[in-house]
Formats: C-alpha cells, sequence, structure tokens
C-alpha cells in the first residue's frame, strides 16, 4: 500500500450474524443492480441520519454507534493509552457513541466535541458536547488546539474538497484517525438517493501525505482468515499526524 507503513491485518470481530450478514450481502446486490438508475437526493446525506437518530434505527448500518465492536479497530494500531488526556473532535460523531465508547473502555479524556450536521446541539457530560454544524463550518473557526479528530464511516459521505480542506487546516502535531470500509459488496453502493464514495487505504495515504500527514498505523479488517492469509478486506483504520 505504502512503503514504511506496516499494515496489521485481522479478522473483523465485529460483523454481524451469519444470516444477517448474509442479508446485507443481498441489499448491496440489488443495490448494484439498480445502480445505473440512482438519482440524488439533494441533502440526502443529512435526511437519512436524522430520521434515523430520531425514528427507528436503521438495523443495516454498521458502524460504532451499533452496539458491536467496531470501534475496537483502533486498539489494533494504538493502546487506548495515546487516547487519554486527549482533546477528540469527532467528525460526523452521531449521537456522540465514540464518546460512549471511550468511558465505557475507561479511556479518560480532556474534551470531546462532536460536530454532526443531522444531530442536534448536546451536552453529553461536563468535558463532553455535539455541535449541530458542518464540518466544514466548524474548520472556519475551531474550538480546540492540539487535538485528535476522529472520523468513522464519515469519510465516504465528504467530498474530496472538504476533506482536504480538513487536512490542510489541522496543526502541526494534530492527530487523526480515521476507520473507513474498504470498498466491498457488503456496503451499499447507494440507498436512500445516498452514493457514499468508498476509498481504499492508498488513496486516503495519498491525500493524507499531500497535506503533511505522516502515517503511523494502519490495520485492515478482512472477512476471513484461512490458515496465515487474510481474504476480502472489508474495513480499514488509520492514524496519522500533522508535521
Amino acid at each position: 500500500m505504502k512503503e514504511g507503513v506496516k499494515i496489521n491485518k485481522s479478522k473483523a470481530n465485529w460483523l454481524p450474524p451469519r444470516i444477517k450478514f448474509i442479508k446485507q450481502i443481498f441489499i448491496s446486490i440489488r443495490a448494484l443492480f439498480t445502480l445505473p438508475f440512482f438519482k440524488e437526493i439533494p441533502n440526502g446525506v443529512q435526511q437519512f441520519f436524522k430520521d434515523n437518530y430520531k425514528g427507528k434505527k436503521d438495523e443495516f448500518i454498521f458502524d460504532g454507534s451499533s452496539e458491536n465492536s467496531y470501534y475496537d479497530q483502533i486498539t489494533k494500531n494504538i493502546t487506548t493509552e495515546k487516547l487519554k488526556n486527549q482533546i477528540i473532535v469527532d467528525l460526523g460523531c452521531g449521537n456522540g457513541s465514540f464518546y460512549f465508547w471511550l468511558k465505557n473502555n475507561d479511556i479518560a479524556i480532556k474534551q470531546y466535541c462532536g460536530i454532526d450536521f443531522a444531530y442536534e446541539n448536546s451536552i453529553l457530560s461536563d468535558k463532553a458536547l455535539i455541535k449541530n454544524i458542518s464540518i466544514s463550518d466548524y474548520f472556519e473557526n475551531p474550538i480546540f488546539e492540539n487535538v485528535v479528530c476522529f472520523l468513522s464511516n464519515s469519510l465516504c459521505y465528504i467530498s474530496e474538497t472538504v476533506f482536504q480542506s480538513v487536512l490542510s487546516k489541522l496543526k502541526t502535531n494534530d492527530k487523526i484517525i480515521i476507520i473507513e470500509p474498504y470498498p466491498h459488496l457488503f456496503w451499499d453502493s447507494h440507498f436512500n438517493g445516498i452514493k457514499p464514495h468508498y476509498r481504499k487505504p492508498k488513496q486516503v495515504f495519498k491525500l493524507l501525505a499531500d497535506n503533511n500527514l505522516v502515517i503511523k498505523f494502519c490495520s485492515v479488517d478482512s472477512v476471513l482468515k484461512i490458515k496465515n492469509f487474510y481474504i476480502s478486506p472489508i474495513s480499514y483504520c488509520i492514524c496519522a499526524i500533522k508535521k
């Protein structure tokens, strides 16, 4: 993928039960067949997640907001000690599920600021809040310095222009942790008028390097492990620092 970056490979431990996994594959196959007829809905991402947070949750959303170990991919790259006493800026935070993951894992952070244009302003604790603004708006007037930016299944809903802008505004020694779907049949090619943009790790590596970020760690989760071979990569986690 990139010279000098060690890729830690693992079998994914966050996948749904077999029946649900197979159902999701059929849903994704249907999405592929209907992709030529896809029509984007303006503000579709914002509206879908607003409805998802306020109403009945879509059982086929697979990320850290569901009760699985999706966020545990971080620990394949860094120890939880490195997150302690940090300021976390969670980009595309939803209902703050990453904050609760930190709390449940006894990771005492300095401050948590969640950013999401589909979730209402909220105070989760005296050290944690959610701001109902877009990622671009936050970086026009950032609240914190010396931060760890976190994106989980958010990059696929962000244009390259917005992501480049975010990376360019990070300060020296700011860190970023990205957990993303690896392009795979498991992930819907489109849904509810939304067409996510799934990127392979090497594409993200280039965007990071172009903005003076050094990749420190990367892990890739796969569906299967047969002997020493990992088959069918499905998600990845990248940690980088601004230089």
